[in-house]
């Protein structure tokens, strides 16, 4: 209903994986986005959830739907 009057919803999905992560709102979701830092650290931990999620997205054909996006003060990682 939100989108007839025009209005966004963004929603803090948490921690993948851990208790109460709501795997079909991701899924309904018109755009997903896996945020991680970009330490080395962060993006090897992150890589498996976004192999997960693009399995999952590309079985729907909404891998359009899905992004990464690295945040990080002082790195630059391309």
């Amino acid at each position: 209903a939100l989108e007839r009057h025009g209005q966004d919803v963004i929603v803090d999905a948490g921690r993948l994986g851990l208790a109460g992560w709501p795997p079909p709102l991701i899924a309904a979701s018109d755009l997903t986005l896996l945020i991680t830092r970009s330490s080395l650290p962060a993006r090897a931990g992150a890589t498996s959830w976004a192999k997960t999620l693009r399995t999952q997205f590309a079985g729907v054909g909404g891998l359009s739907r899905l992004g990464v996006l690295l945040v990080d003060e002082e790195r630059r990682w391309p």
